[in-house]
């Protein structure tokens, strides 16, 4: 099948394995470590992609007059250093919108196992979209009910592509290793989209090509009692900064649904697919890479319905938890400066990683990880109640192991 013309020449001979292997790739196009040193040969390449792609330098987003009232108050806090103004999309025959002289695309990805019963609605909210056209990707992850028979009635409207089950993030990264579109977007098999959805946050993107994302608001639709409510009701809007660099709002928790967003392709490019060691928060992880390569932009307009079904994974807290700290971890490990850069509330969230993974090991007997951890999160924050007890426990447990390793059982009595 042919690849968008203008992925890398990695995504196109390696597919989805390129798609994960990105986040290493980009680290040196993102924000930096530590104080910068020589520039390598890439410097030269990330600069001239910088010129291509302006959504991934840090420059002020230009407004309408409605669209600065509106976003009053709610630009994050911290915005990069100031810089010259890029210039507008150009707009091409009427009727056709054009990105930097080419003709725009969507992708829309839709991920699905064992979704028959509802796959159709999500299927027919993509081929709706007002915007035109719409390349819908849809990947069957192993599914065993009737999912083959639901997506044959689509035909040629769709592209189908199936795989052995390996879960949420690995079948969103298929799909995008085999989209076209200059921007993507990813649907829920059991969530539906508004017709305008795809057309209105086009025109976000073309309005302000240094902006790399933008996002709705949402419907969340409660299945088992039928209760409604807004992702900007639940998750606080009115107080959080919606627009521009959201890291530092994002590391508190995702108030993102994973259908929210359109994502320009380059600033996926940039920050690679989805995490599939994770089994849920995927999007919240993604979300905080984008927000340290791209700035966003928000709109107030609800247009997807997102449905919590029963039994869904938001419903269990452990393994919630487990991949948070592990998102978290991770984003420590890999960018330690972005962390440390949001002073006190950083390190608190560092210590905190640390201790919860900490736990986790010394409840499964491991005092070497244990104590690695409990060293850490004190060394990041001294004045704490648990970990020093903890970390003194792990200490002693671990030299009692030790000990009975080397000299063997103690005898209770003599022949």
């Amino acid at each position: 099948m042919p690849s968008h013309p203008r992925a890398s020449a990695g995504l196109r001979s390696r597919g989805a394995a390129d798609v994960r292997a990105r986040p290493a790739q980009a680290h040196r196009r993102l924000l930096p470590a530590a104080p910068a040193a020589p520039a390598p040969a890439q410097a030269g390449r990330t600069v001239r992609a910088w010129f291509l792609h302006p959504h991934l330098r840090p420059r002020p987003l230009p407004r309408s007059p409605s669209e600065r009232t509106h976003a009053a108050g709610r630009r994050s806090p911290c915005p990069p250093p100031p810089g010259d103004e890029r210039s507008q999309l150009s707009v091409g025959r009427s009727g056709e919108r054009h990105l930097r002289g080419h003709p725009v695309s969507v992708s829309l990805v839709i991920a699905t196992f064992n979704h028959a019963r509802v796959l159709a609605e999500a299927i027919d909210s993509a081929l709706s979209q007002t915007l035109d056209p719409v390349e819908v990707v849809v990947v069957d992850d192993g599914s065993t009910d009737d999912t083959p028979t639901v997506l044959a009635r689509y035909a040629a409207r769709i592209r189908v592509l199936r795989q052995p089950n390996r879960g949420l993030a690995a079948a969103r990264n298929a799909g995008l290793a085999a989209t076209r579109g200059s921007y993507v977007a990813f649907l829920d098999a059991d969530d539906v989209l508004a017709p305008t959805k795809l057309a209105e946050q086009v025109a976000v993107l073309e309005r302000a090509p240094t902006v790399g994302w933008t996002y709705c608001d949402v419907l969340i639709e409660t299945v088992a009692t039928g209760a409604r409510v807004t992702a900007s009701e639940r998750f606080g809007y009115g107080v959080r900064a919606l627009d521009g660099w959201l890291f530092a709002e994002l590391i508190h928790g995702n108030f993102i649904p994973a259908i929210a967003p359109l994502v320009r392709r380059t600033a996926l490019d940039v920050v690679g697919g989805f995490d599939e060691r994770l089994t849920a928060l995927e999007d919240w992880d993604l979300w905080l890479r984008l927000a340290l390569s791209a700035e966003a932009r928000y709109s107030p307009a609800v247009l997807a319905t997102y449905r919590i079904q029963p039994g869904g994974m938001s419903e269990d807290r452990s393994r919630m938890d487990r991949n948070r700290f592990r998102v978290l971890d991770t984003l420590h490990r890999n960018r330690p400066a972005a962390l440390e850069g949001l002073g006190s509330v950083g390190r608190r969230i560092i210590a905190d990683t640390h201790n919860w993974l900490g736990k986790e090991a010394y409840a499964g007997g491991d005092w070497g990880e244990a104590r690695r951890r409990f060293t850490a999160s004190v060394l990041t924050v001294p004045w704490q109640r648990e970990a020093p007890m903890l970390l003194g426990l792990s200490l002693v447990r671990g030299g009692a192991r030790a000990w009975t390793s080397a000299n063997g059982p103690r005898k209770t009595g003599s022949p």
